[in-house]
């Protein structure tokens, strides 16, 4: 049984290296993701192998190249999330997120912790340096690095 589900984010080890990892092998063109947050797009009829966002859906990844699980897909809308700082975001991984405002060319960039991803609505709720959350669309989201 497949450890993640469609719809998990999760981050690619930061240690990944050219070589077997299960089911899969791990190529050099792979390791430009090395440390990315990504979300898994397909989830193999095998239950060993996933694709993941970050690349398009190209390669094959397994459950040893991910270092962690971030987050599952959730049930709540945007609208529902009553107080989004009960989500204890104080031992959450920092982030740098890059994004674009709409109907604005200028890409934008902070420093956040990830505190959910919503799958079915597409967005992100993040906390700011201050712990104030924000929401971003999925669609707005250029990338998601982490820095510590």
């Amino acid at each position: 049984m497949a450890k993640y589900k469609c719809g998990d984010i999760v981050e690619i080890r930061e240690d990944l290296c050219v070589g077997n990892y299960g089911a899969a092998n791990v190529i050099e063109k792979m390791l430009q993701y090395k440390g990315n947050v990504a979300k898994i797009i397909h989830v193999d009829d095998d239950d060993i192998t996933y694709n993941i966002d970050t690349d398009g859906g190209v390669f094959y990844w397994t459950d040893d190249m991910f270092s962690e699980l971030l987050g599952r897909p959730m049930a709540k809308s945007v609208g529902e999330v009553s107080n989004p700082l009960e989500v204890d975001d104080i031992n959450k991984p920092h982030y740098t997120v890059k994004y674009i405002i709409p109907n604005c060319d200028t890409l934008f960039s902070m420093d956040v912790n990830l505190a959910e991803y919503n799958a079915s609505k597409h967005y992100y709720l993040f906390t700011n340096s201050d712990g104030k959350p924000f929401y971003l669309f999925e669609s707005n989201v250029e990338s998601i690095v982490r820095i510590s």
